[in-house]
């Protein structure tokens, strides 16, 4: 569990970074509209993958364990 928080921490900080550059642009060039599209989708990617992580990440784990555990006992 505590290990999940330490990625939680770390995905947020990244995912606050990558907004932060994003606004930062903007404020820099505001009438260049297909710089704006390209960092969107790319802020978009972040966070849906982001999303899946999240989803995922235990069943992920659950599998790893169990082949893990597969791997380990040998009879």
């Amino acid at each position: 569990m505590n290990f999940l928080s330490k990625e939680k921490e770390i995905y947020n900080v990244i995912f606050v970074f990558f907004v932060a550059r994003y606004y930062n642009r903007l404020e820099k060039y505001p009438n260049c509209n297909f710089h704006h599209s390209h960092m969107r989708r790319k802020l978009e990617f972040a966070y849906f993958s982001f999303q899946i992580y999240y989803k995922y990440y235990h069943v992920i784990r659950k599998k790893y364990s169990i082949i893990e555990n597969k791997k380990e006992r040998k009879y």
